[in-house]
């Protein structure tokens, strides 16, 4: 208040004094002059007074802040050190202040980064608990996540539901009577042949006959072993199966086996189909029946599911005679897939004759190479 009214009251003074005509002339005419003067001059004296005794008043009054220059740029406020959640580290840089808006932005960051840290340091501490030395090895790191990937596909296998036989129904209603369902079994293992099975299952099956019939690898093998007996002795069950050994894998390729396989299975039906459903994504060409095929069609057609069970349990009993005559393959266990274990005895023993000459590593070990009509191409 002082800075303000002293120059103002110090003007106003002067102004006044350089206006109002000299006192100290004789001339009688100057004395209303003078009178007015004092009157002026004690007023202000009596302004200023309570200026100054405002300004020495015990509350203290802050100063006057001076304009600042456009052009100059805000210093940003000094902030308190922060120390970031987990981090371990402490950051003496300030948040700009570019309004609220900003601010609260910068908060929800900091308090989502302090969330995953904490979740961090709980699962640091999970792991701790069950590895108290705290060593990780690699097979652990491995290992981990495949652990998690098959509980995931076990939970996803339970809530899958079973092979029905709306698309049977839906081709009875059209006037195909005999419906068959065909399915392979064997198209990947070294050794031993491929089989396929064709099945008609009565319309009229109750729950009994078609209880726990689903894809055969989703099935344990004691199970598969009764519904096997199940299927092949009911009287109205239709069934035959067809089996290509390794010398004619080896000499037309696994496909073209696994489709004469298909086409030998539905020519031993004693009925007939009308109509044929196979398993895969594509049909044999010789097929005397309109036919359709189904990608995963062992897991959505009953009659389907039947045909891969009747083809892997007859498979797997003539993979357990096979280890009668060739007892160091082990082929009882492995049925003839490339495990490890069965890699290992081929290099130990060399391959066996029931060993397909096409499929590695007994055709690198043999130097096989293909006979005249042999073809790759699938």
């Amino acid at each position: 208040l002082v800075a303000v009214l002293l120059p103002l009251t110090l003007r106003s003074v002067a102004g006044f004094q350089a206006s109002v005509v000299p006192l100290n002339t004789p001339h009688s005419s100057h004395k209303p002059f003078k009178e007015m003067g004092r009157r002026t001059s004690s007023r202000l004296k009596s302004q200023v007074a309570t200026a100054h005794s405002a300004v020495s008043s015990d509350e203290p009054k802050a100063p006057l802040a001076r304009p600042r220059a456009r052009s100059q740029k805000k210093a940003p406020a000094a902030a308190e050190p922060t120390k970031a959640a987990g981090a371990g580290k402490t950051s003496a840089g300030a948040i700009p202040k570019k309004g609220a808006q900003t601010r609260v932005k910068t908060l929800e960051a900091a308090t989502r980064k302090r969330k995953i840290n904490q979740d961090k340091d709980c699962g640091d501490q999970n792991e701790s608990v069950e590895n108290p030395t705290g060593d990780k090895t690699k097979q652990q790191k491995k290992n981990k996540p495949v652990k998690e990937k098959t509980v995931k596909e076990k939970a996803a296998k339970a809530t899958c539901p079973l092979p029905d036989r709306e698309m049977e129904f839906a081709l009875w209603k059209e006037g195909f009577q005999f419906v068959a369902g065909v399915d392979e079994a064997g198209r990947g293992p070294l050794a031993g042949p491929v089989v396929a099975a064709a099945c008609i299952l009565p319309s009229n099956a109750n729950t009994a006959l078609l209880e726990g019939i689903n894809d055969s690898k989703d099935v344990r093998e004691e199970q598969r072993e009764e519904i096997y007996e199940r299927l092949i002795n009911h009287p109205d069950v239709i069934w035959a199966i067809g089996i290509k050994d390794h010398s004619e894998i080896d000499r037309v390729n696994i496909l073209k086996a696994t489709m004469n396989a298909m086409a030998c299975a539905v020519s031993q039906l004693p009925t007939a189909p009308d109509y044929i459903l196979i398993d895969g994504n594509r049909c044999p060409l010789d097929l005397k029946a309109p036919s359709r095929a189904i990608i995963g069609g062992d897991a959505k057609v009953t009659a389907i599911a039947a045909a891969s069970i009747i083809a892997k349990v007859t498979r797997d009993r003539i993979m357990r005679d096979l280890d009668k005559q060739y007892p160091q393959y082990g082929f009882a266990g492995h049925k003839g897939y490339g495990t490890s274990a069965h890699r290992q005895l081929i290099h130990q023993h060399g391959p066996s004759e029931v060993h397909r000459r096409s499929f590695n590593p007994v055709k690198s070990m043999l130097g096989w190479t293909p006979p005249e009509g042999y073809s790759n191409k699938t």
